[in-house]
């Protein structure tokens, strides 16, 4: 075989990201160590950026003055937190985004005793928000949206969680947007005014609204397609259509089979462990032969409580709760949120109810028709989806 390089733009080695939003003093979790590299062949250039890639002559520009050419190549550069760079102030000593485990590091160094807003209310803001509000003075998170979540979870599922969350002692702002992070002389934010008027006094601003694709440093060609967001289009074998090109996570938008091969693009972790893995096969292989079909599925804990997501609910029309017959109690809160279009289930949504977002999994991955009406009947008769879900699973 030829060479195999990993270029990583910060100075260690790959490790889980997932666990930083969940665990700000969590220790770097390799994924795999340098021995493994090493008997995998695979060389490693860390700490160092990319500057260029160019598609047209399959070359590769570095920080360090190398250039490395390829055959094949894998774009799996991830994305970049918003910063907000637009809000004068953004660039407060104590204004932070989450990325990296030294942003994690200094966030944990930070919060202590402090009073804290967290701009954004969708996972990574609430995750963080569940993280430190027990060690914080106040923890309080500003969102756009109407509920926290309601972007991709709905405003009935949302409203539950932010019970939730104000239940262990987070507060809310929401239907409001930053309009500055006031700055004292010494260049910390001591205040953030919203667009509403209100002014939040503030030790630490979080930044959690979202991220883009790293992708600024691939070039433009005919070859391939990338999108405003700055995503790379790329088809069923994560294949960009650029001669040896091909690109995996969140920088990737590709067509899913759950929703009838509409491009979309997906921020999960398994689903880039798994593209990666796909993209490797087809690197390796004479032509295109893998395609990526998995049925995506994320998790996150919050307030030592297990979510689970399973499916891709684009578009949706409806949304039926399976409370298991109960009452939610917003300290506690059990349920399965059901995402429904056209009468098919296309995802699910759970809160310590984790064995149904695995059987959904299951079940949408093995095309078993999976109908809103049926959900419903299951609800009325038994009062919980439990038994539909095994039964179609059985047959």
């Amino acid at each position: 075989t030829g060479r195999i390089v990993l270029v990583e733009r910060f100075n260690q080695l790959p490790y889980d990201r997932t666990k930083l939003s969940k665990q700000l003093d969590a220790a770097p979790a390799l994924l795999k160590n340098e021995e493994f590299f090493k008997s995998a062949g695979v060389e490693l250039i860390l700490g160092v950026d990319i500057l260029s890639l160019d598609v047209d002559a399959k070359s590769v520009s570095l920080s360090n003055g190398a250039t490395l050419k390829y055959t094949k190549a894998l774009i799996a550069t991830g994305a970049n937190p918003q910063k907000l760079a637009f809000i004068p102030g953004h660039d407060g000593k104590n204004v932070f985004t989450l990325r990296t485990h030294d942003d994690a590091s200094k966030i944990n160094a930070s919060f202590d005793g402090k009073t804290v807003v967290i701009i954004g209310s969708s996972f990574v803001g609430m995750e963080v928000a569940a993280c430190i509000v027990k060690k914080a003075k106040s923890v309080t998170v500003v969102g756009m949206e109407t509920v926290p979540f309601e972007r991709v979870l709905g405003p009935v599922v949302g409203e539950v969680l932010q019970k939730f969350h104000e239940s262990q002692g987070v507060k809310f702002v929401m239907k409001a947007t930053s309009k500055e992070f006031t700055k004292s002389e010494d260049g910390h934010v001591h205040q953030v005014v919203l667009n509403n008027g209100t002014s939040l006094p503030v030790d630490v601003v979080i930044i959690g609204a979202g991220a883009l694709p790293a992708t600024s440093y691939v070039k433009e060609s005919s070859s391939i397609k990338k999108e405003k967001d700055g995503s790379i289009v790329l088809d069923q074998h994560l294949f960009t259509g650029a001669d040896g090109l091909y690109g995996a996570g969140d920088i990737a938008r590709y067509p899913l089979p759950i929703i009838d091969n509409q491009l979309t693009r997906i921020e999960h972790w398994g689903v880039a462990l798994t593209q990666g893995a796909i993209a490797a096969k087809n690197m390796a292989a004479d032509t295109n032969k893998f395609s990526f079909t998995n049925v995506p599925v994320f998790w996150t804990a919050q307030h030592g409580k297990s979510f689970r997501y399973s499916g891709h609910a684009l578009f949706y029309d409806k949304v039926i709760l399976d409370t298991n017959g109960e009452n939610v109690d917003f300290t506690n809160p059990k349920l399965a949120a059901y995402y429904v279009n056209k009468d098919k289930i296309v995802a699910i949504f759970t809160v310590q109810r984790d064995p149904l977002a695995a059987q959904v999994a299951e079940i949408l991955t093995a095309n078993i028709p999976l109908l809103g009406s049926e959900i419903e009947k299951a609800i009325s008769d038994n009062k919980s989806t439990n038994s539909l879900l095994s039964s179609k699973l059985s047959k």
